[in-house]
């Protein structure tokens, strides 16, 4: 019984790392795209 306990918290605990995982992907992919954005900006003004 503990084992499968341990199991089930184990798979839990990796599903919730997973989650966070996810989560950080999305949030540097926002930041990479908001980072390209001002880098053009940046670079229009200069054309300009």
């Amino acid at each position: 019984m503990q084992e499968k306990n341990s199991n089930q918290v184990r798979k839990d605990l990796v599903k919730i790392e997973v989650k966070l995982i996810k989560s950080e992907i999305r949030f540097l992919k926002f930041m990479l795209k908001n980072a390209r954005y001002q880098q053009n900006s940046m670079l229009q003004e200069l054309i300009r």
